[in-house]
């Protein structure tokens, strides 16, 4: 599923040029192997129009030599803009692949956009019903493995995550996948973990994980969106953003986690630092619309 999609908006079109116009139009219905006939046929109609401008005004209407260069000058400019534009249409449109990164790799039980740069989850998104919940298959034989979908240099190892102080923490966790083996080993896959103090994987991150199980009872099914954040800090007067990287690979240890629910009912998130913390989850409410912002991810298309 898709969570980042363009808002429907109205607005006034800017002018065009007509050469812009005939550009564009002649790059939509031409084909590749037509680009070089097509730029040869520009410069010959360019040169005739030039010619018949001046048999036509020199005789009997341009009786001032600097008309008629003006009238040529704006005839071979037009021209030539075409000519430049289908050039440059083509140049670009007709590369082939363009740069890739943060790709999103669906999975059997969730989905989840990975950071290539951080080298974590983006996001991930899940449905939790009751029957995606069915206790079917056990850990037994699983282990934690690299992502053979990312490309290599875009990987987390096992090696960073050793002796480095922090948990493997699940995005998705594998609690919510058990429907079947396949299903529950995805989760183990790096691409779905990133660095978790123990204190925070194991206590209120846990604990809300766990919740949101419960929850699919009594409230129905739920979209569940989860991701890092990076949140700034003040010193002096000005706003910096710091945080830990691990292993080789530095592997980035985001400052904060983010969950968003969303069920028929309402609508609710949380923001809790990826640290020691005391209470309750219930006292990390965060507004929705605020999580969007800092995120970068849109996620009004999955409100109810």
């Amino acid at each position: 599923m898709q969570l980042c999609s363009s808002a429907c908006s109205v607005h006034s079109s800017p002018r065009i040029s007509t050469k812009r116009r005939l550009a564009f139009l002649i790059s939509e219905t031409t084909s590749d192997d037509m680009v070089i006939p097509l730029a040869i046929f520009v410069f010959v109609m360019m040169v005739l129009l030039c010619t018949t401008i001046k048999i036509r005004y020199t005789k009997s209407e341009f009786k001032s030599k600097i008309i008629f260069m003006q009238k040529v000058k704006k005839s071979i400019g037009f021209f030539a803009g075409v000519a430049v534009g289908v050039a440059l249409a083509f140049s670009y449109q007709h590369l082939g692949e363009k740069p890739q990164a943060f790709p999103v790799l669906e999975r059997s039980g969730y989905t989840v956009a990975y950071d290539t740069r951080a080298k974590i989850p983006f996001w991930t998104h899940e449905y939790l019903t009751e029957e995606s919940l069915a206790k079917n298959a056990e850990r037994k034989g699983i282990s934690f493995q690299e992502d053979q979908e990312v490309y290599s240099s875009h990987r987390s190892t096992l090696s960073d995550y050793a002796d480095s102080g922090f948990d493997r923490g699940h995005n998705v966790p594998a609690g919510d996948v058990r429907v079947s083996k396949e299903a529950l080993s995805e989760t183990f896959y790096l691409s779905n973990i990133a660095p978790q103090h123990p204190q925070f994987n194991r206590g209120i991150w846990r604990k809300l994980e766990s919740h949101l199980r419960t929850l699919v009872k009594t409230a129905g099914s739920l979209q569940v969106v989860t991701g890092p954040l990076f949140l700034s800090h003040e010193k002096e007067g000005k706003k910096f953003v710091t945080y830990q990287v691990i292993g080789n690979n530095e592997v980035a240890v985001p400052t904060h986690f983010f969950k968003v629910i969303f069920s028929e009912e309402e609508t609710r998130a949380y923001v809790i630092p990826n640290a020691p913390v005391s209470g309750e989850f219930e006292s990390y409410r965060f507004p929705v619309e605020k999580i969007e912002k800092i995120s970068g991810i849109h996620l009004d298309s999955l409100r109810r």
